[in-house]
């Protein structure tokens, strides 16, 4: 579903062994909203085996293949929330943010807790079958939250907090 220009909500269903997302030109959040899972997640070179609760986030930038299979071989249910973000508009987010274009990039991450992204992430998947007027008001609001969301938690653009004095 077509929340705003640049950004997409969809809900993904996939069972198997082995699953790849393919490489997109948008980046890709995904928000487990299924059960339980336990794969091994290839995510920019880098595999990493993780044990899927509901809530957690795996971020795909831009130009990045995910690709996961089951850790123990047998067939594993996926049912994440899939946004996909336009990078002008994270861009566009970010730099009305005042954030420095040199912290602007999204960092990849697969197994992630992430509370705010995945609150929104459950919020929003809740709100996509209201197909009414309100409905669809309601799925933009939580899709530009989310979009924010994305950018506060998985890029540069919160100031690095000074450590106390002791």
């Amino acid at each position: 579903m077509r929340l705003l220009p640049g950004l997409s909500a969809v809900r993904v269903r996939a069972a198997g062994r082995e699953v790849a997302a393919g490489v997109r030109a948008e980046h890709v959040v995904y928000v487990n909203t299924g059960p339980p899972y336990r794969l091994l997640e290839t995510l920019d070179g880098t595999t990493r085996a993780t044990r899927g609760t509901p809530g957690d986030v795996a971020v795909v930038p831009a130009g990045l293949e995910l690709t996961a299979r089951s850790a123990d071989g047998s067939p594993q249910e996926l049912r994440p929330l899939a946004l996909l973000l336009a990078p002008a508009l994270l861009e566009e987010v970010l730099a009305a943010a005042g954030v420095p274009a040199a912290r602007r990039a999204l960092v990849p991450a697969v197994g992630v807790r992430s509370p705010e992204v995945a609150q929104l992430g459950q919020l929003l998947a809740a709100a996509l079958p209201d197909r009414s007027g309100i409905g669809a008001l309601a799925a933009q609001s939580l899709g530009h939250a989310l979009a924010v969301a994305v950018a506060r938690a998985h890029t540069g653009a919160r100031e690095p907090v000074p450590a106390r004095p002791r």
